[in-house]
């Protein structure tokens, strides 16, 4: 409490005293928003700021989306950076449309489940076997050696269709799948489910039958160019 010989007046330092701790006992009720704590001459209680106040100012909506699409930018490189440094097996993608065949070379394809035994692929929406496996087509995963780089080439570049079928111990199954009679392992695949997701769409396939050869030498992918984990690595015996 504060007093003065006059007590129906306080002294003007009084006066700011009695501000301050005003204001203090107000505070201590009525936290203060960080946005608002921002905003020169105002205080305003946390929940008194309406939600997205600083999405009204078009200046700060834009500089958002630019800091997010400058972090997706960098995202996205650091992404390819780190995929690099993923080994993946090199397979070549085959299917047809019942007129056509397609096939293409890929290395984002993986094992699903055993109980049904299953694998998904993901291919973009750009590819050529896109429209035919988005209608339902059925496809084969060829898992291929180090011997079939140039088939890998030849299904990553600018030839499309029947022309990529050149070269290669392509074989029909009787279901209508193309696949590799060499390949390392030709994995055929009814299709059975696929869901869109950013520039790419995911096939799930039942597997149906499977080609396997005795060796075990697969192309891989790492670093942007094609090697062989043919040799075993090296054990190493456990610390301690």
């Amino acid at each position: 409490m504060y007093t003065t010989k006059n007590p129906g007046r306080l002294s003007g330092r009084h006066r700011r005293q009695a501000s301050s701790h005003r204001l203090a006992v107000y505070i201590s009720k009525h936290p203060v928003s960080p946005k608002a704590a921002k905003l020169p001459g105002r205080l305003v209680p946390s929940d008194d700021v309406p939600d997205g106040h600083q999405s009204k100012n078009p200046s700060h909506s834009m500089h958002n989306e630019r800091a997010r699409a400058m972090n997706d930018v960098n995202l996205k490189a650091d992404m390819l950076q780190a995929m690099r440094r993923l080994a993946k097996s090199v397979t070549i993608i085959s299917t047809s449309n019942g007129s056509e065949r397609f096939a293409m070379a890929a290395t984002a394809v993986d094992s699903l489940s055993t109980e049904p035994p299953s694998l998904l692929i993901c291919v973009n929406k750009t590819a050529s076997p896109h429209a035919a496996l988005a209608t339902g087509a059925d496809f084969c995963v060829n898992i291929l050696g180090v011997e079939q780089q140039d088939l890998a080439h030849l299904c990553s570049g600018a030839i499309k269709g029947e022309a990529r079928f050149d070269r290669g111990n392509w074989l029909t199954s009787a279901g209508g799948i193309p696949y590799l009679g060499d390949a390392q392992s030709a994995i055929l695949c009814r299709q059975d489910g696929h869901f869109s997701y950013g520039t790419h769409t995911v096939f799930i396939g039942r597997i149906l039958q499977i080609h396997t050869s005795d060796a075990i030498t697969p192309l891989v992918y790492l670093d942007g160019s094609y090697t062989t984990t043919a040799k075993p690595a090296p054990s190493f015996a456990a610390a301690g």
